[in-house]
């Protein structure tokens, strides 16, 4: 539930902005969204002083007033309501209990009128009982009804196509089902059938874009993963195609569906007309009967219809107008007994039939289209996507102890590729795994975590440890797009050993001997990464790419067959080398398999203890029926992987030595900020985006199982999600529960901001209450280790000034004074950082920002100077993190007309994709650049443009230049450079 302030406005100001009768009040705020309708307006806190009626469009009042029926001019009317007595200026009704809805009432001047809230139906059919429609199903997606269809034959379904494609005209990327043998959504009967969709057909003419004509080859069939089970499941059957010589005009058929039974109407002022705003209903099927109007019937009623459409009224039976509804879509209209005539496209305004037509595609127009997609075949004439894998993709899960050499390989608590024990003290993995996008070593804190058989659960023999030193051979070059890539394969040292002896579910694998080829040979793969992806047609291109995925989390594994080089050749462009070995899953079912997204690095095992291969690259899809995955094979590495060990000096290897970027202790590594490549496409090219795949398809970046770097943009904007436990030392300043700035504790009663986050437009400070949270990791949910303080007290410099335009914000830094000390040490999740010890340039550095601002910045331009202009954003609520490069003075210079001093430090964020530019931005204000994971280097003043760092850097308050000013902010000490102001106390709850 959300509240907030409004103003009463007068009739004679509000007559100006729009249409009032004086029973209505009007108000301003900032923007009133669909379902307040009937809402109170109170008064002094008890007080009912008007019902909300109508909104501006957009639910925007910052241009026109909300209107308010007068609740003082209507008193007789409630009263009398009140005490039921009749009246003939009152309608009544009687609710029953059954009822879905109450009748609402919605006053507008003269004009009363009654929404169709409590009709019934489909809306008005009757109940259908299990097996009336037995072809009848539900599509159904993360569990909820979007439309309906009906079953051709045992794994395929006729739908709309406007269930399956966007406005836009792209097929939806999401993972679909089709659930059959039920009468009510929410059965779990014997009979009931829920199969995966894996394929869509659907007509090439169908345009969604053309707004000014009905949609023409509003059809579709859908693939599925396995066969319903028709034969034996007596509440499943299937339809028939229609005569195509047939009109079927004059005649009756029934409509079946598991649409909205009810539907809302609303009057909307601003288009001078009547409005769908809602509706629903409770999961049951209805059925109607329907009257098949002719062509010219259908053509006077509802215009703009063309052969490829068939019209039917349903039969009205009662006062109340009746009609197919929203969630009918695709769904079947019948002749006879079992005749598919007509797909449902569209329906009248508020559902009801009773003037106009519903309008059907006709079926008969597809006949040759449906019988090719039955087939498989396509043409020109049609369009396809294959929607979804399942399951390594296709894997078993694994049970404890089952894989005791399998590791998950982890950065910020998340599992981002796989790998395999090898001793005590090392671990392979693969080399895309530690590397950025050119192939260089990161250095991030990561950890190895063995003894586990699902990601973050701490069962008894889990064992978790840091990695202290990382190796990769030197011709493994991840821009050598053109070729399968060479070396792709890492050792890891570790920093502590693992015991094996005494802990049954942690263990080894053997190194292979050279020179055994292990072709014909059946190997397991274990993995923890995707059990399910997405695939969509790539606008630019017409190809098949991948739009991201999930998992389960737990440990998967299958059985994979070892082929030939020459055998595996045949599906890649590219060479397949020596030094590779290439595997495919064992095809079970119709559903294709393949290793997948956060496999990478993973072991192919030989014999149940032989490491032959290491997780290198899979086919498009993560389907394995056709193309094989390719993996580095270990025997063509063994004297590189021996030298790691032995930490001996290779010149034909890579090393980097990791340290604690964000620890308590040395114990905790933190943090990580990197794309990781599982695949490369079939031909491992990565072509530009006019061309073929854009980037951020062909390089799927994996963080706890979702793809990042996306082409909206993400983060802080572009940084990472956190996960709670990390960045502790950030915390969020709010003003009436809304998060303005970020800011970085320095004590447990000291938090360092900055001073435009605490001060108003002239430089003067804002008297608001302010609290800090901290503990968190996301606004939008509460932890366990949540803490709220009020602010005290907060100083600034007295240099500080917004209305020095001539130089970049000088001072721009504040110290909070917390009411309530934090709990340091009962609370794991707060920390404190250190202030810097001299003043040092660090140009050249890298550093890490964290903040819960914006995460996207809509940028227009303004038509008078034809400059493009920041016009608003908006975030998640999550805390998101980012790597930036620290530049020098005059580096930073470049990008501002306005002068940068030694007392600020410039950053720019790392930008990981040339596409989308990355930054940090509104609401990240005050927040802390850290060095070395613990060192309070920056404060975050200003940023360029929509917040992209592509040409700009951001500006920070360099904290060096103000030591003096914390040191005696924190002490308190009365000094005439120092402004103060007290807060109220509004009170704290921990």
């Amino acid at each position: 539930m959300l509240f907030a302030e409004a103003n009463v406005l007068g009739n004679k100001l509000c007559r100006k902005q729009v249409s009032v009768v004086k029973d209505l009040l009007a108000r301003g705020i900032s923007a009133l969204r669909g379902g307040d309708s009937g809402g109170p307006l109170v008064h002094s806190g008890d007080t009912l002083m008007g019902v909300l009626s109508t909104s501006p469009i957009c639910c925007k009042e910052n241009i026109k007033p909300a209107m308010y029926t007068r609740v003082s001019s209507y008193l007789d009317f409630i009263k009398k309501a009140v005490n039921n007595a009749k009246d003939p200026q009152i309608l009544s009704k009687q609710i029953h209990e059954s009822s879905l809805s109450v009748v609402p009432f919605r006053l507008l001047g003269d004009l009363l009128l009654q929404a169709a809230l409590d009709a019934e139906g489909i809306v008005g059919g009757e109940d259908a009982e299990l097996g009336d429609f037995p072809y009848q199903i539900s599509l159904e997606v993360v569990g909820k009804s979007i439309c309906g269809g009906s079953i051709i034959d045992d794994t395929h379904v006729v739908t709309a196509a406007h269930c399956v494609i966007s406005e836009e005209g792209k097929f939806f990327g999401y993972p679909m089902k089709v659930v059959g043998g039920i009468a009510d959504l929410k059965s779990k009967g014997s009979s009931r059938v829920a199969v995966d969709v894996v394929k869509v057909y659907a007509t090439r003419e169908y345009d969604p874009t053309n707004v000014f004509a009905r949609a023409h080859g509003d059809i579709a069939v859908l693939k599925l993963a396995k066969p319903l089970g028709i034969d034996s499941n007596p509440n499943l059957d299937t339809i028939e195609l229609p005569n195509p010589s047939k009109t079927y005009a004059g005649e009756k058929a029934v409509i079946s569906g598991f649409g909205w039974n009810y539907v809302n109407l609303q009057f909307n002022p601003s288009i001078g007309g009547v409005e769908e705003t809602g509706g629903g209903g409770y999961g049951k099927m209805r059925f109607a009967d329907v009257d098949i109007l002719s062509q010219s019937k259908c053509q006077r009623l509802a215009r703009a219809i063309s052969k490829n459409h068939i019209c039917g009224m349903v039969v009205q039976k009662s006062a109340k107008p009746e009609g197919v509804c929203s969630g009918d879509s695709g769904g079947p209209l019948v002749a006879g007994e079992k005749t598919l005539i007509g797909v449902v496209s569209t329906s009248p305004l508020g559902c009801r039939e009773n003037k106009e037509p519903a309008v059907y595609t006709r079926v008969s127009e597809y006949i040759d289209f449906v019988k090719k997609a039955l087939k498989g075949q396509t043409d020109s004439s049609i369009l396809q996507a294959a929607l979804e894998g399942e399951g390594i993709i296709g894997g078993d899960d694994a049970l404890p102890g089952d894989y005791p050499y399998q590791i998950s390989l982890e950065v910020s608590g998340n599992s981002i590729c796989g790998g395999s024990l090898i001793g005590s003290n090392h671990a392979i993995t693969a080399a895309h795994c530690v590397t950025d996008t050119t192939g260089r070593l990161v250095r991030r804190a990561t950890k190895v975590v063995a003894g586990i058989s699902e990601l973050r659960t701490y069962p008894a023999g889990r064992v978790s440890v840091d990695v202290e030193k990382i190796y990769i051979p030197k011709l493994y070059d991840p821009k050598t797009f053109n070729q399968h890539m060479a070396g792709d394969i890492a050792v890891l040292r570790l920093k502590q050993s693992v015991d094996f002896e005494d802990n049954p579910y942690v263990g080894k694998l053997k190194l292979p001997t050279a020179g055994k080829s292990y072709a014909g040979e059946r190997v397991v793969i274990t993995g923890f990464g995707w059990t399910k992806i997405n695939t969509n047609k790539n606008p630019w291109t017409g190809g098949i790419v991948e739009t991201g995925g999930s998992r389960t989390g737990k440990l998967k594994w299958a059985e994979s067959d070892v082929i030939t080089k020459a055998e595996c050749q045949k599906g890649y462009r590219s060479p397949v080398l020596d030094s590779h070995i290439c595997s495919k899953l064992v095809q079970r079912t119709s559903t294709p398999e393949g290793i997948c997204s956060g496999d990478s690095g993973g072991p192919l095992v030989y014999n149940g203890d032989t490491l032959i291969g290491v997780v290198s690259t899979s086919p498009l899809g993560c389907r394995e029926d056709k193309d094989a995955a390719v993996y580095t094979r270990v025997s063509s590495y063994l004297d590189f992987i021996k030298k790691s060990v032995n930490d001996i000096y290779d010149s034909n290897a890579k090393t980097l030595t990791l340290f604690c970027l964000h620890c308590r202790n040395n114990e905790n590594d933190k943090y990580i900020s990197q794309r990781f490549i599982l695949t490369s496409r079939t031909d491992f090219t990565i072509m530009n985006l006019q061309t073929s795949l854009v980037l951020a398809f062909a390089t799927i970046a994996l963080l706890a199982g979702s793809a990042v770097g996306a082409l909206d943009g993400e983060g802080i904007q572009g940084g990472e999600v956190v996960e709670l436990g990390n960045f502790t030392y950030q915390v969020t300043i709010q003003v009436n529960g809304r998060s303005i700035c970020g800011g970085g504790i320095i004590s447990s009663t000291h938090i360092v901001t900055a001073a435009h986050c605490v001060t108003d437009e002239k430089g003067e400070f804002t008297k608001k209450p302010m609290k800090i949270v901290a503990g968190i990791h996301d606004l939008n949910t509460w932890a366990p280790t949540w803490f709220a303080s009020d602010v005290q007290k907060v100083y600034v410099p007295k240099t500080f000034g917004r209305t020095d335009f001539k130089n970049s914000i000088p001072g721009d830094i504040a110290v909070l004074k917390l009411f309530m000390p934090l709990n340091m040490e009962s609370n794991e999740n707060l920390s404190i950082l250190k202030l810097p010890t001299e003043k040092r340039s660090y140009a050249g550095e890298k550093a890490i920002i964290s903040g819960y601002g914006w995460n996207w910045v809509d940028l227009v331009e303004n038509p008078e100077t034809g400059k493009q202009e920041e016009k608003g954003g908006g975030n998640d609520g999550k805390m998101r993190f980012a790597e930036a490069d620290i530049l020098g003075t005059e580096e930073c210079q470049k990008g501002y007309k306005s002068k940068i001093t030694e007392n600020h430090l410039c950053a720019s964020l790392v930008q990981r994709d040339s596409d989308q530019p990355e930054g940090i931005c509104y609401g990240d204000s005050g927040g802390p650049l850290v060095y070395n994971g613990d060192t309070l280097i920056g404060v975050v003043s200003t940023s360029p443009l929509g917040c992209r760092e592509t040409e700009a850097a951001a500006v920070y308050t360099r904290v060096s230049s103000f030591l003096d000013f914390v040191y005696k902010a924190v002490k308190d000490v009365n000094d005439e450079s120092i402004r103060t102001t007290t807060l109220m106390i509004v009170g704290y709850l921990n």
